[in-house]
């Protein structure tokens, strides 16, 4: 079976000491497509309120970072506020199409599924007021194609409960949560780490 190595690029930034959430919807065919995609993923970060002094700070940040980043929103979760961006989320067929800023990236081989980090990671993480942290990452795992799918989970949260490894069926055009641990999010913060967290069977 010949393999395919695809890369699903994140782009993580800081602008100052606080929360970074990651969102990404992704099909089942985006994964294992031989062609190259591009896909919109949500990155939020925590504000102190959705002021629009505030908010100003954040994109004028976010500018002169020079990247691919569209302010979205201001929106509430919880007790904390997070502006909102929308960032290209790309899917190549190799890493030669991964640049310096894209720190957070899957990749697919013969089905697995990996999630690294670059060296990148540490000066994105860094600002004027400390280092930020990575509060989240999840996924909303689609599969689009026209039959059941299983795929092999460890170390994350499925639609909220806590899976170490187990196999799941995804259902004919379903829709699933899939949120990395505490663990799995503490090591994207470490440079030039790498760890499966999926599988397709």
């Amino acid at each position: 079976m010949k393999k395919l190595v695809f890369c699903i690029v994140f782009v993580l930034l800081a602008v100052s000491a606080c929360d970074i959430k990651l969102s990404s919807t992704i099909s089942v065919s985006d994964l294992l497509s031989p062609t190259n995609k591009i896909v919109l993923s949500d990155l939020m970060f925590e504000v102190s309120s959705c002021s629009e002094t505030d908010l100003q700070k954040v994109i004028e940040e976010i500018n002169r970072k020079n990247i691919s980043a569209k302010y979205n929103k201001c929106q509430s979760d919880g007790f904390s506020d997070y502006a909102v961006f929308s960032i290209p989320l790309t899917i190549v067929k190799n890493k030669d199409g991964i640049q310096k800023e894209n720190v957070v990236y899957l990749s697919v081989n013969d089905k697995k599924v990996y999630l690294h980090t670059s060296s990148a990671i540490d000066w994105l993480l860094l600002s004027d007021e400390g280092k930020s942290k990575i509060k989240e990452i999840s996924f909303n795992l689609v599969n689009d194609t026209e039959q059941p799918i299983k795929v092999n989970l460890q170390y994350v949260f499925v639609d909220g409960k806590p899976i170490l490894s187990q196999a799941i069926e995804l259902a004919q055009y379903s829709k699933t949560n899939i949120q990395l641990s505490d663990v799995a999010v503490k090591q994207v913060e470490t440079p030039n780490t790498t760890f499966q967290i999926m599988e397709f069977e």
